[in-house]
């Protein structure tokens, strides 16, 4: 693990009264364990697999890697591990036999396939290891590959100087109207927030998470002080809302969700103006949006609008390796993929 040392330098300016001025410099040093090397994914974590448990998951901790198993009909499953973080103490290749490894002391008889996840930048020479491997490119992602993030060691005024103007603009402009925010995890709050996340999937045409799933993360998070739910208010409405999760020095926005109305207000830019800064007093290095459309994707992508909004906030977008799949039974994979395509 490595210690990564940030300088932050505040100037103090004194005017007198004859229009002469001294300054003052103060700088202090934070030091942060964390080592690039290895960013553990919050789902490879114990109170993620907490969560999936009471959502229907089936969860075994082997090898130090949280495998899930997912009933499929007909008696038939598959296992997952996702986001597997590569160590630095270790090749790629000792990290894909180890979660091979890991696939197999948990399959069972009726185990259709096994998933493997890997929080790693793509590589050509990667993906052909995982091929050599028997691991094949997965037809559907279970998260996304490509995410947007910001690298927040570089302090706050300078990350706000990557923001494009109008973004910029548009978060004084939400200050101007006095949007508030706020970390809340109460019920009636959580309660608005759901059906706001509701609301949202219905206009954008696609199928969010349901209350009681977002309602179960936000209390295991909570119970475990690795997130929140942060809001947006504006006349003592919430307007915008954002679940957070602030893990291993990564700030995660998994939902997010706003109003159609009082858009003019601008509520989601302050917001994640707001968690930036929450997530360096957290020691955060990485603000990751997640999903985004690749950037070369046409107007037209699904995602068009909301990678927009992210990439208004700078940063980079990541492409890692995502899923790839260890086929144990084949015609029962083939039906899986057809079924699978029909559906979405």
């Amino acid at each position: 693990m490595q210690n990564l040392t940030v300088k932050y330098i505040n100037v103090r300016i004194n005017l007198s009264g004859n229009g002469t001025f001294t300054y003052s410099i103060l700088s202090f040093t934070r030091s942060l364990r964390y080592n690039f090397d290895m960013q553990k994914s919050f789902m490879q974590s114990e109170f993620w697999a907490e969560f999936k448990e009471q959502n229907g998951w089936n969860v075994r901790k082997v090898k130090g890697l949280y495998v899930y198993q997912h009933a499929l009909p007909l008696k038939k499953n598959f296992l997952y591990i996702p986001e597997i973080s590569v160590d630095s103490n270790e090749t790629f290749s000792s990290t894909v036999a180890h979660a091979a490894s890991a696939l197999s002391t948990c399959k069972l008889p009726n185990s259709i396939f096994g998933r493997a996840e890997f929080l790693q930048k793509y590589d050509e020479k990667e993906d052909s290891v995982l091929r050599n491997a028997k691991f094949y490119k997965s037809t559907d992602e279970v998260q996304p590959a490509y995410h947007q993030e910001i690298d927040l060691t570089i302090g706050y005024d300078n990350v706000v100087a990557q923001f494009k103007p109008k973004c910029r603009y548009k978060i004084r402009l939400a200050e101007r109207h006095g949007v508030k925010i706020y970390q809340d995890n109460s019920k009636s709050t959580i309660d608005e927030f759901n059906e706001i996340n509701i609301d949202t999937a219905k206009r954008k045409g696609f199928s969010g998470r349901n209350a009681e799933y977002i309602t179960d993360l936000i209390n295991v998070l909570n119970k475990h002080k690795v997130g929140d739910l942060w809001v947006a208010r504006y006349d003592g409405k919430i307007i915008a809302g954002a679940v957070m999760i602030f893990y291993a020095g990564r700030a995660s926005y998994v939902y997010g969700a706003s109003r159609d109305e009082k858009r003019e207000v601008m509520a989601p830019r302050l917001l994640h103006d707001e968690l930036i800064k929450e997530a360096i007093r957290h020691n955060c290095v990485i603000y990751d949006f997640i999903g985004v459309a690749p950037e070369d994707a046409p107007k037209t992508h699904s995602w068009a609008g909301i990678s927009s909004f992210k990439r208004d906030f700078g940063g980079s977008t990541v492409r890692y390796l995502g899923s790839y799949d260890r086929i144990y039974q084949a015609l029962w994979y083939t039906s899986y993929r057809i079924l699978r395509k029909k559906s979405q």
